[in-house]
């Protein structure tokens, strides 16, 4: 095992979470698996219809891991949890590298995704779906801050730590009302840095923008900024507030 090693590497640092040491979990029998409650608002999460109180049965076994006390790993957000001993825990974290990393934690918890099992789950199956998709697109910015300028409205954008994406795409949608889609929005730049300046004059009104990041393959889920109010200075320039 890596914790045996010398220096000791304990898998919870790659993993988030890590297994008991034998005799184990083998011996120990097939549990269900639990909803982590303080996670239902999460993304991955959506579309699930699971509460605080569902149970997904035997879904944790016969090996399955947990979050590891005094073990140094990043900030972990968790997933599904079921109490006991010992308990079982599936995590998501992001790597200081920006790599997202996600441990099911449970040798059966293919078992929920599989439609010719048991315990196959439609809950189960729809946050894979939901943590693929994310998985497989570029991490979104992380800020964006849109102030004035002579030439324009600057919008900037903090790129997250994240090697793939190439462009900054930034869009605008007149009106405060949150974005529904990119349909009916205007594409004020695409760029490779992390600014753009909207030099679109306009005689007041209320506008938001967007940011997305885009690999080779896909484009991140979108930042939206709140509403910006434009307004003229004292020369004309456009402004916001």
């Amino acid at each position: 095992m890596f914790r045996q090693l010398t220096p000791p590497r304990p898998e919870c640092q790659l993993l988030g979470v890590e297994g008991i040491v034998e005799p184990g979990n083998q011996s120990i029998g097939i549990e269900d698996m639990g909803v982590n409650s303080s996670a239902l608002s999460d993304p991955w999460l959506s579309g699930t219809g699971f509460t605080a109180s569902t149970v997904l049965p035997g879904l944790v076994g016969y090996e399955w891991d947990l979050i590891t006390p005094g073990c140094t790993t990043p900030p972990l957000t968790g997933l599904f949890h079921t109490p006991g001993t010992p308990s079982f825990d599936s995590v998501r974290y992001t790597a200081p590298s920006g790599a997202r990393v996600f441990s099911a934690g449970s040798l059966r918890f293919s078992w929920g995704l599989d439609p010719g099992s048991p315990q196959s789950n439609a809950g189960l199956q729809q946050f894979m779906r939901n943590a693929l998709d994310d998985l497989t697109r570029p991490a979104p910015p992380t800020s964006l801050r849109v102030t004035r300028t002579a030439a324009g409205l600057r919008i900037a954008v903090s790129r997250p730590t994240d090697l793939r994406p190439r462009e900054l795409l930034v869009y605008a949608h007149a009106g405060p009302g949150i974005f529904r889609s990119l349909r009916g929005t205007r594409l004020v730049c695409v760029t490779r840095g992390a600014v753009c300046v909207d030099k679109r004059r306009r005689r007041g009104g209320v506008v938001r923008y967007a940011a997305i990041l885009r690999d080779r393959w896909r484009s991140s889920f979108p930042l939206i900024a709140g509403p910006v109010r434009q307004k003229r200075d004292e020369n004309g320039r456009p402004g916001a507030t």
